[in-house]
């Protein structure tokens, strides 16, 4: 199988995991953690999306360009599903900060993987140099 496809598989497994999560009926409340009103709730909602970010961005690298913008789309579009699911879930409840999380995260994620990318890159072009 393609490297490619294997990576749009994880995507395609973390959406449905992440919209499985959305619908279960009780989550305990999480504490305030950092910042006053901050619940950890968010800094789980940012990692999981930074990790969504990464594979978006891995996902579709075929199209360099907007590579970006697709991590951020994705992750808002399906962070948007699970906080619809979560509204109509029994005791849930949907929250719009954690979608500003989960959009965060998504292009947080994003700007990690084109940064690694051009490192990669850079790095590649000044080992061409040294073999030259």
């Amino acid at each position: 199988m393609e490297r490619l496809a294997v990576y749009r598989a994880l995507l395609l497994l973390e959406t449905a995991a992440l919209l499985a999560t959305s619908a279960l009926p009780s989550v305990p409340q999480t504490p305030d953690v950092g910042l006053p009103g901050f619940r950890e709730g968010y800094y789980i909602h940012f990692f999981a999306y930074f990790v969504y970010g990464l594979l978006a961005a891995t996902a579709f690298r075929k199209s360099r360009k907007n590579l970006i913008f697709a991590a951020v789309i994705i992750g808002a579009g399906v962070g948007l599903a699970a906080e619809i699911i979560q509204f109509f879930t029994p005791n849930r409840a949907a929250d719009a900060v954690d979608w500003m999380m989960d959009i965060a995260g998504s292009l947080a994620g994003g700007l990690l993987y084109t940064k690694l990318m051009k490192k990669r890159s850079l790095f590649a072009r000044k080992d061409m140099a040294y073999a030259l």
